[in-house]
């Protein structure tokens, strides 16, 4: 993966998903199983119990920034996975 820089000047959405709801979308969108090795492979013990915990993902969180950066991701398909994991039922 190459080296990625977020644009500070770019605004982030404020859309907030459960964390249901963001799995789901990371699972339809062949993501999951990448997030995961991610996870397993990290250092921080913070960001896997996070992961396991939280109850809520927040676009303008910094462990998903992180993670997009880890997996290549653009800003654009950050905000598409958040846009379809609010359109999972809860």
């Amino acid at each position: 993966m190459g080296a990625r820089r977020f644009k500070p000047d770019m605004p982030a959405i404020s859309l907030e998903v459960s964390a249901v709801q963001a799995k789901t979308a990371l699972y339809n969108a062949g993501l999951y199983d990448q997030v995961e090795a991610v996870l397993g492979g990290s250092e921080y013990a913070m960001v896997r119990i996070w992961w396991s915990s939280a109850q809520s993902w927040r676009r303008d969180h910094p462990y998903i920034a992180g993670m997009a950066v880890e997996l290549d991701l653009t800003d654009e398909d950050v905000d598409a996975l958040f846009e379809a994991a609010a359109g999972v039922p809860t």
